[in-house]
């Protein structure tokens, strides 16, 4: 698994040994193609200059960020409202960091336990291979207490006899001042909602009304 802000620590040192081939050989097909390769970076720059000076909205990855904001939020509310509790999820990172009580990993990234349960099939457990969905198995094996997940990685666990043990709450899919500055368009894979899910029983019940 490859995330796009580790794409810097192998591109930039090909692009310089790249370079300095080309100069010390004084090639002109090497330049070119050196060029050539450079040019989408080079395309995308002026909006990645825009959102580090201020303008966030045209940054190419600020739906990243404020998919890592609202998991920050959620987290520190869950720590307050439900803090020695388990949480499950398929994106642990700004959860795990954030949330006091104990964080299962559903994609196996930080953890095996999920592992035996992927890949998951498509269309009818995931829309499509680049999700990091839920397995239902693996709910059910774990049964935690706590499930934060956008629509798009609980597919299969919507549908499932394990989704009637818990009270499935819906939320916006970013915080209301991320959405503003989108003006309404956020484009997450599609994703039209964030669950969050209580088992029935002591967890549910202690979820303040809002």
């Amino acid at each position: 698994m490859l995330f796009p802000w580790y794409a810097a620590l192998f591109a930039l040192p090909i692009f310089l040994t790249w370079l300095l081939a080309a100069h010390r050989a004084n090639s002109k097909t090497l330049m070119i193609s050196f060029l050539c390769c450079l040019a989408p970076f080079l395309v995308q720059l002026p909006v990645t200059v825009l959102g580090a000076v201020g303008y966030q909205q045209f940054s190419p990855t600020f739906i990243q960020g404020a998919r890592t904001r609202l998991y920050a939020k959620i987290a520190r509310e869950l720590s307050k409202q439900l803090p020695d509790k388990t949480l499950l999820s398929s994106e642990v990172g700004a959860l795990g960091y954030y949330y006091q009580g104990r964080v299962i990993d559903a994609a196996g990234v930080t953890g095996s336990g999920a592992l035996k349960y992927h890949p998951m099939s498509i269309p009818d457990q995931r829309a499509h291979g680049l999700l990091g969905a839920i397995p239902v198995g693996f709910v059910e094996e774990a049964s935690p207490d706590i499930i934060v997940s956008y629509d798009i990685f609980d597919q299969a666990l919507i549908n499932s006899e394990a989704a009637s043990n818990y009270k499935i709450t819906f939320h916006p899919i970013l915080l209301a001042s991320d959405l503003r500055k989108l003006k309404g368009k956020a484009n997450m894979w599609g994703a039209k909602s964030l669950h969050i899910m209580y088992k029935l029983d002591d967890v549910s019940q202690s979820v303040p009304r809002k």
